[in-house]
């Protein structure tokens, strides 16, 4: 296997997207706690349908990185809460996709107004840095 040698510059921007990330995460579990969904995963899931339309839990799992069974338990809390429902593929009658309800629609939408909102908050100092050393980063691996 070719190794490669990693620049500071790489190192700076991996800090600077993981930071980024840790942000992002953060906003979702106090969107998801504002809007009653659950948890940051549950409000990301919901965004995904909400993008991607409805997606068998396979498909849900290799997208997340998770395994069958996690998204299947989180599928079940979502449904639960009347956001998703299960149905079967109309394409293939074996398999079943999960779905937004109208409610998980308008639950999706709100999170990503929220979090643009949040996002554009140029006094919060968290993602204000986080945005800036990705930037620097990007610029001096360019460059």
């Amino acid at each position: 296997m070719p190794t490669t040698t990693r620049t500071p510059a790489d190192t700076s921007l991996d800090e600077a997207i993981a930071s980024l990330q840790t942000e992002l995460n953060r906003l979702d579990r106090v969107t998801a706690d504002e809007l009653a969904v659950g948890s940051a995963e549950d409000l990301q899931m919901l965004r995904l349908l909400a993008a991607q339309g409805p997606m068998r839990v396979g498909q849900i799992a290799a997208v997340r990185a998770a395994g069958k069974a996690t998204v299947s338990a989180r599928i079940d809390r979502l449904e639960q809460r009347g956001l998703v429902v299960r149905e079967r593929d109309p394409a293939d009658r074996r398999a079943v996709t999960v779905t937004l309800t109208a409610l998980g629609t308008t639950q999706a939408t709100a999170s990503r107004v929220v979090r643009a909102q949040r996002l554009r908050a140029v006094d919060d100092p968290r993602h204000t840095r986080a945005v800036h050393a990705i930037v620097t980063a990007l610029q001096q691996h360019d460059g």
